[in-house]
């Protein structure tokens, strides 16, 4: 979000011994930490007077080739099968490159979620996804480090707590520090009927015979790239807020009102398209004095064009939200991690 913030101290890990010195250093300072991966789904309310930080477990940068040699620090094979392999990735890699190549080598199961800004690291905490498809679909375990045990530990997929956008992770932000993430990539290429991908996928896989994987990934990377800034053009952290889950009551409430709402089904009752709602009540493209707005493109992506500081825009979201119950009765959650810090005490909103 581009928020200007600065971090009293800052360590760079890349190795389990790295996370050992950075928590004695934080018990000799007296402080609190916060660990980063790219920090694309953070905003930053205040200064931060703690130690940030930046989690490069297996990886630093771009990796050339992330699936050549899967047997090193970045990646490893620890199950094989006729029909899938289990690959342990570490916490620092990228994670649309890990989407991409794993592509390029007939790995299969990740295209929904192409071009997720972000490290593999923060995947599980958010419990990332997109056009249906959530990363704890695949994953098999996490590896971390324990703060209150003190040891490094792992975590099998029941442990975690998955939720729409949730996981133990995130309740627990000091507890656990990730350091590998073992997710299961099938082998063998299928067929998707159109009906079943997301309407915004639909219209781009309309003129395809048949529909694989790799046309997944195509039109993701095509519909993200139309509908949402680049980070590095335009501060933003994706979607802002997430998609709300009423019952379906409320659903067949709201749809009387509003026959066009845009909705689907989920166990819960009905998931309401976030977006949809915030174009409904007039914000798509609208910017307040400080420059905070809702992208014109897709009105779920709030922007920071002006580099406004954290509270600014955690105050335009709060005014989206106000808006958009006082239209529809439906309150929006904000998806970013909101930090923020008094003296060595560091406090998140999540």
């Amino acid at each position: 979000m581009a928020t200007p913030a600065y971090a009293k101290w800052f360590a760079v890990v890349q190795q389990d011994q790295d996370i050992l010195a950075a928590l004695d250093f934080c018990e000799q300072q007296q402080c609190d930490y916060l660990v980063l991966g790219e920090g694309s789904n953070s905003l930053f309310i205040s200064d931060l007077d703690v130690l940030v930080i930046a989690n490069r477990i297996g990886g630093a940068g771009q990796i050339a080739d992330l699936f050549a040699d899967v047997n090193n620090q970045a990646i490893n094979r620890i199950n094989d099968t006729q029909d899938y392999s289990d690959f342990q990735i570490g916490a620092g890699v990228n994670w649309h490159q890990l989407v991409e190549q794993s592509l390029q080598y007939g790995y299969y199961g990740l295209e929904h979620m192409a071009l997720i800004p972000g490290l593999v690291g923060a995947a599980p905490i958010q419990n990332i996804g997109a056009y249906g498809c959530e990363v704890k679909d695949l994953l098999v375990s996490v590896r971390a480090f324990d703060t209150k045990q003190k040891k490094f530990i792992e975590l099998d997929h029941s442990e975690c707590q998955f939720a729409y956008r949730d996981s133990l992770f995130k309740h627990n932000p000091e507890r656990y520090i990730i350091t590998y993430v073992t997710l299961r990539l099938q082998k063998h290429s299928q067929e998707f009927s159109l009906d079943s991908m997301y309407p915004a996928l639909q219209d781009v896989l309309s003129k395809h015979q048949t529909i694989n994987q790799f046309d997944i990934f195509q039109a993701v990377c095509e519909v993200r790239q139309s509908k949402l800034p680049s980070p590095k053009d335009i501060p933003n952290s994706g979607s802002f807020f997430k998609n709300p889950i009423v019952s379906t009551q409320q659903k067949v409430d709201l749809q009387k009102q509003f026959p066009e709402l845009v909705s689907y089904s989920v166990p819960e009752g009905a998931k309401l398209a976030a977006g949809w709602l915030i174009e409904q009540a007039g914000l798509k493209g609208f910017f307040a004095e400080n420059g905070v707005g809702c992208y014109e493109k897709q009105a779920l992506v709030v922007v920071n064009p002006d580099k406004a500081e954290g509270q600014a825009v955690l105050d335009f979201s709060k005014y989206v939200q106000t808006t958009i119950y006082e239209k529809f009765g439906v309150m929006l959650e904000i998806e970013p991690r909101l930090y923020q810090s008094q003296g060595n005490t560091l406090s998140c909103q999540s």
